[in-house]
């Protein structure tokens, strides 16, 4: 079995369409040449959300699995390959905060602040989150140069996708006011905003796995200084 967890700090336009890349991604590169599709593993994709999307509207429960189904019954699945869980961070603490030990909830308040008080408690609490910690990867030399590579690759498409959300959604704060003005500083807004946001998350994950600041600055074009903060 493929596990991919994905984890998104901001909205981004044709965010359906782009969870469903990222899964086919971790799914195609089973194989290598000469590999049957007999091969092909299932492969799992938890996406976890710093907001909530329309197409979870309405659900209020932590976990969802979305899988092909037929449109009748809704229960017959074509294949058992695919699997998809997306969880909204602010569903996560509603539903935290009227169950304490939803073990989802647990893992969602961890992730959304390692060092708050009361998330401190749950890793006293939660065996599974103490060892998580305990136990962080230890990436080699060769992994680190191809995690720089995906890294920068989705860097280039999310911010393409914040590009596109920002446009678009910079437009409509413009329409509102009526103000050509505001069209045009929405979507500047937008796009620095989301391309700042971008950089930051990359260098967030290149500094966990010990790479060098200069290097860190080159791939993501922040400041050494910026980059300290981040650290």
């Amino acid at each position: 079995m493929q596990c991919n967890v994905e984890i998104q700090l901001q909205p981004q336009q044709y965010e359906n369409e782009r969870i469903l890349y990222y899964w086919s991604d971790n799914y195609i590169r089973q194989l290598k040449r000469g590999d049957i599709f007999g091969e092909l593993k299932k492969t799992i994709s938890i996406v976890i959300l710093d907001h909530e999307i329309e197409a979870l509207k309405g659900i209020e429960k932590l976990g969802v699995k979305w899988q092909i189904r037929d449109d009748e019954s809704g229960k017959k699945v074509l294949t058992d390959r695919l699997e998809i869980s997306i969880i909204e961070l602010p569903k996560a603490k509603r539903i935290y905060e009227r169950d304490k030990k939803n073990k989802i909830g647990q893992w969602m308040m961890f992730l959304d602040n390692p060092n708050k008080e009361e998330v401190v408690q749950i890793m006293g609490e939660n065996e599974h989150i103490r060892k998580a910690i305990d136990e962080l990867e230890q990436v080699s030399g060769d992994e680190k140069l191809r995690r720089i590579a995906e890294l920068r690759e989705k860097a280039i498409r999310d911010e393409q996708a914040a590009m596109a959300y920002a446009k678009e959604h910079g437009y409509e704060e413009g329409k509102k006011e009526g103000i050509e003005a505001g069209i045009k500083q929405g979507i500047k807004q937008g796009i620095e905003q989301g391309k700042k946001q971008n950089q930051i998350e990359i260098a967030k994950k290149l500094l966990q796995e010990n790479i060098k600041l200069e290097k860190i600055e080159k791939i993501t074009g922040l400041s050494i200084e910026e980059i300290k903060q981040i650290q």
